[in-house]
């Protein structure tokens, strides 16, 4: 009986230690922290494996939105003297 629970330990502790060193194959899923980046328009996106980087903002059509982001750096006209 104690042979058994020692055998059924040690395959116990190799499935362990192969579940916990991640077993690295090649083709390996990553994973990606789940925040999340605000885009202009509103959306959001989030981070892309293999290298967790943002993914692209989508493209903003014209609108209005565009005519007050093209805007931004305008002076305001001054007032008469």
């Amino acid at each position: 009986m104690k042979g058994k629970i020692g055998f059924l330990f040690f395959i116990c502790l190799i499935v362990g230690v192969i579940l916990i060193s991640g077993c690295s194959e090649k083709g390996e899923s990553i994973s990606c922290t789940a925040d999340a980046k605000i885009c202009p328009d509103g959306s959001s996106v989030g981070r892309m494996p293999p290298n967790c980087q943002f993914a692209e903002c989508p493209k903003q059509e014209s609108g209005i939105g565009d005519v007050f982001q093209d805007n931004k750096n305008i002076e305001p006209p001054k007032a008469p003297e």
